[in-house]
């Protein structure tokens, strides 16, 4: 994400510069610097730590030892998962201290210019730190959403069940279909335009209403069938997932009677 972030700003012109501790990389986006380099840092107005979550805490200690960081200086992190109490080591520079969460998946940092502008991102912080990090989502045509204190851990699980998550089950899916007798490449490729429709319709409708399929119906015998249909771990994770479809359901105006016929079905135990 660090880099994504680099090659959009680098690909308007503006001043950014990479700290990196390995000066044998190649095809990185902006000019780069050693990460122990205080001169890398020399009139850095906003510093944004992209590391992984477990070195932040680290990496903001080493920043106070370089004294690369003052009062003119806002500090951002990149974590989704941590507010801007990982930034403690900095607490006495006098810097503004916060966290700037991109809410998307960047798995090929080239990308970045296709897929941030326009999403929303999370920004955590001080007061000043909220300013940097309004202006900086801006710039990158994002929306910023303040998110209050305490709040990280919940937004990043979140993130996670929207992205990490469906990912997963995306996966766990095409791997019944290819248990199924259906080829493994047809397999990862036929649910794709599902999906996106899925995607295209939240768009536009909430849950209760975008919900389809046999749980929306309160179609028993089909959900008997999905099941009889999984091995163990899938019928498990089926069965978690087709209870939070069934409470979309019911709130859509599900016959209670169907309703319930379900929930028997997708009971612990069934």
């Amino acid at each position: 994400m660090g880099q994504g972030v680099a090659t959009i700003l680098a690909a308007r012109g503006d001043p950014v510069r990479l700290a990196t501790r390995n000066l044998k990389r190649r095809g990185l986006p902006a000019p780069f610097f050693a990460v122990d380099d205080p001169e890398g840092y020399r009139d850095a107005r906003l510093i944004l730590i992209a590391t992984p979550d477990d070195v932040i805490w680290q990496t903001a200690s080493r920043l106070g030892d370089l004294g690369v960081v003052g009062p003119k200086t806002a500090v951002l992190h990149l974590s989704g998962a941590f507010d801007r109490g990982i930034l403690k080591p900095l607490a006495l520079s006098g810097a503004a201290l916060g966290s700037f969460h991109p809410l998307q998946s960047l798995a090929v940092p080239s990308r970045a210019p296709e897929l941030l502008p326009g999403s929303y991102v999370a920004i955590e912080g001080d007061a000043r730190a909220l300013r940097a990090g309004r202006d900086l989502a801006r710039h990158l045509q994002m929306i910023p959403v303040r998110i209050p204190n305490g709040a990280k851990p919940a937004h990043h699980a979140a993130a996670t069940m929207v992205a990490g998550y469906v990912t997963a089950l995306y996966y766990a899916a095409t791997q019944v279909a290819i248990s199924a007798g259906i080829d493994a490449h047809e397999a990862m490729r036929m649910y794709l335009p599902l999906l996106r429709g899925t995607v295209a319709t939240l768009e536009l409708l909430p849950p209760t209403h975008a919900l389809t399929g046999a749980i929306r119906r309160g179609d028993a015998k089909t959900v008997a069938a999905n099941l009889k249909a999984l091995n163990r771990a899938d019928r498990e994770l089926f069965r978690v997932l087709g209870l939070r479809a069934l409470e979309l359901a019911r709130k859509a105006g599900l016959d209670s009677a169907r309703a319930a016929a379900i929930e028997r079905l997708l009971a612990p135990g069934a």
